[in-house]
């Protein structure tokens, strides 16, 4: 069996803080009406598929889809890194622990953006934050396999 690769863990502070600071970046796009956080697409640059869909990079799903996905991708290994990343044998349930936390903290935002008047509550919104924060649990686990987080010395 190979030696894991070690990676730097950052202080509690920082960890702890990026969850923070990514947790509120999603709930200001998420709940903001869409022209006050630069999110309307009338008159700007948007590339169109078939029907005027904008189709994202890919051409199968909406650029917001892609969007919902890597934020809640982003939330999960965020959480992950603050809770798991001290590697021991509850770091599997806390990773489990942080995709919950974030598929609620989506479900909840999501219900919560059907009360501004830009915006609309949509399952598929709710599909790319479960798939995009399950992938990247799942990307995590891989991770703490090939992977253990070390604290900085100073």
């Amino acid at each position: 069996m190979s030696k894991k690769r070690q990676l730097p863990l950052a202080s509690s502070w920082v960890r702890y803080g990026l969850v923070v600071v990514i947790a509120v970046t999603i709930c200001v796009f998420t709940v903001a009406d869409a022209a006050t956080v630069g999110l309307e697409a009338d008159g700007g640059p948007v590339s169109h598929g078939p029907f005027g869909i904008d189709i994202g990079p890919l051409g199968w799903f909406e650029t917001a889809t892609y969007a919902h996905g890597m934020a809640y991708g982003g939330l999960t290994a965020s959480l992950a890194y603050a809770v798991v990343a001290p590697t021991d044998s509850e770091s599997q349930r806390r990773l489990v622990g942080c995709v919950v936390v974030a598929v609620v903290y989506g479900t909840v935002l999501e219900l919560l953006q059907g009360n501004v008047a830009s915006r609309s509550v949509e399952t598929v919104d709710f599909l790319a934050n479960t798939i995009g924060a399950s992938l990247m649990g799942l990307c995590w686990w891989w991770l703490t396999d090939v992977a253990e987080f070390v604290p900085r010395t100073e």
